[in-house]
């Protein structure tokens, strides 16, 4: 994980070869699996509760878009 301004509820769970940069916020019992990659230098991503961001995934932002992926999600 690097250069990111993160926000982490207790217990959620960061694979060290995830990457995550710029602001991205993550809910309780949430996690970001093995290489996955959240780019959000241009607006911010919201990962809710009990949610996972399983491995190779790449989310990123747009000016003005924002990312936000709700609660017990998959």
């Amino acid at each position: 994980m690097t250069d990111a301004l993160l926000d982490t509820a207790a217990a959620a769970y960061i694979d060290p070869s995830a990457q995550l940069y710029g602001r991205v916020t993550l809910g309780e019992g949430s996690s970001v699996w093995c290489n996955a990659v959240m780019r959000s230098e241009a607006a911010y991503i919201t990962i809710g509760a009990f949610t996972n961001v399983q491995d190779f995934v790449m989310v990123h932002t747009d000016p003005g878009g924002p990312v936000v992926v709700g609660t017990h999600c998959s």
